[in-house]
């Protein structure tokens, strides 16, 4: 009896933690040091530019009207743009002309463009617990590609798992990233959302160049409100272009930060 003995501890310490869900908050965790002990490059390809209050404001309406998404859509392509995602609600009509220069702009993409499909709570016939789907309109639909974009959120209030789709209405649709990323399958579980990345916030052309030569910057932030659109481009188009320069003071540096992140002691002060 006694060999057995710690077999016996091990299964009810196992069925302890998988039946009070500590499992999964231990998962968490190693999922978190995980990326904050390896840092990898991103690719330096993806822009993101968000919607933000001031730049609801600014426009003056809300929705905003669809000639200024065909306007975008225009200056991204004439900026080299391969693939353009916009994470916003194309459900419901709009303004007929407003609508009609969205299409021609989808039309003129050939394709290139993604428009999200979700899911939200929606009462059907008394049914509290029903799912109302949100789809972009037909027209819109049928000049891009369809993505899901519901992720779920950890009781922590992270986002770390991402789908590769869900089906709706009994059809498979792939999720943004998925789509974006060109790897998707209907039967694929979630995969662990990469947090080992460095991103930088630019707002001129200098501070944009900065981020690549000096900080090796792999994803590149930029405030909707804070500049026009053509100069959103621009820094794009420098960020893309710019390389880490690789000078040893900038190299340095950037290990004493990777170690700091892994084990938390800051580095020593140097001498006055």
């Amino acid at each position: 009896m006694k060999h057995y003995r710690p077999h016996i501890l091990v299964l009810i310490a196992l069925a302890t933690v998988l039946s009070s869900g500590w499992h999964g908050a231990f998962r968490n965790v190693l999922a978190d040091l995980r990326f904050g002990w390896e840092k990898r490059q991103a690719s330096g390809e993806i822009v993101m530019v968000a919607i933000d209050a001031p730049s609801i404001e600014k426009i003056g309406i809300w929705p905003w009207p669809r000639r200024l998404h065909a306007e975008l859509l225009r200056k991204l392509e004439e900026a080299g743009a391969r693939d353009i995602a916009l994470d916003v609600d194309f459900s419901t009509p709009s303004d007929p002309a407003s609508d009609q220069q969205f299409v021609e702009a989808l039309r003129s993409s050939g394709g290139s463009v993604v428009l999200p499909s979700f899911t939200q709570p929606g009462a059907v016939s008394g049914n509290s617990t029903a799912l109302y789907i949100n789809r972009p309109l037909k027209p819109f639909s049928d000049h891009s590609w369809p993505a899901l974009v519901n992720v779920a959120v950890e009781p922590d209030g992270l986002v770390r798992y991402y789908p590769f789709g869900d089906r709706l209405d009994g059809a498979f649709v792939p999720s943004m990233g998925a789509v974006l990323a060109g790897q998707f399958a209907e039967k694929s579980a979630p995969f662990l959302i990469d947090f080992g990345i460095r991103a930088a916030l630019a707002w001129t052309q200098e501070t944009t160049q900065l981020a690549r030569q000096h900080n090796d910057a792999n994803v590149l932030s930029l405030g909707a409100r804070m500049y026009p659109a053509d100069d959103a481009v621009g820094f794009a188009q420098v960020f893309i272009a710019t390389p880490f320069s690789g000078e040893p003071r900038h190299a340095r540096r950037l290990a004493m930060i990777a170690d700091y992140e892994k084990s938390g002691d800051l580095p020593p002060t140097p001498a006055s």
